[in-house]
């Protein structure tokens, strides 16, 4: 299971909207023994689908019945992560295996005290090279093409980030 925020689109994802998803792929990806899971955790109350917390029981319900794996990307991009950090953390009780990739934000360092930290450093070729294609399918292509400078400027302000 995954998710990606996009900075551009930020506003539009809500906490439960995410937890929705997530548990919409659970249930599409899993077996018999998910989709049975998940209808005895809502206990045939389609209302426990409208509230944050009885739906992180039973996303994290439907998760504990096989190895489940959950990517969640820029969670620092939402407008409330502290939330959906807290719906995590109880999911991340079960034996679901969760990876979480954001910025530096205390709020995962204090949920995740004894998770396995890592740092990634993106090269600055490979920002080159992803705003120089940025460029190339953007409609105002040609206007760019004319500043060869902004390409370096824009790689340059990516290491004061």
């Amino acid at each position: 299971m995954s998710f990606f925020a996009d900075f551009s689109v930020r506003r539009q994802y809500t906490t439960l909207e995410v937890i929705r998803g997530l548990l919409r792929q659970a249930i599409e990806q899993g077996d018999s023994g998910t989709v049975a899971k998940a209808k005895e955790a809502c206990g045939g109350d389609p209302s426990q689908l409208r509230e944050l917390d009885s739906i992180c029981a039973i996303l994290a319900d439907v998760c504990s019945v096989s190895a489940t794996y959950l990517v969640l990307d820029a969670p620092d991009e939402l407008e409330k992560p502290d939330e959906l950090l807290r719906c995590l953390k109880q999911i991340a009780s079960t034996s679901v295996r969760l990876l979480i990739m954001s910025r530096e934000m205390a709020e995962i360092k204090r949920r995740f005290s004894s998770a396995i930290k890592f740092e990634v450093k993106t090269d600055h070729e490979d920002v080159r090279r992803y705003v120089n294609d940025r460029i190339e399918d953007s409609e105002y292509s040609e206007e760019l093409s004319e500043a060869p400078d902004l390409v370096n400027e824009l790689v340059s302000k990516y290491g004061e980030m």
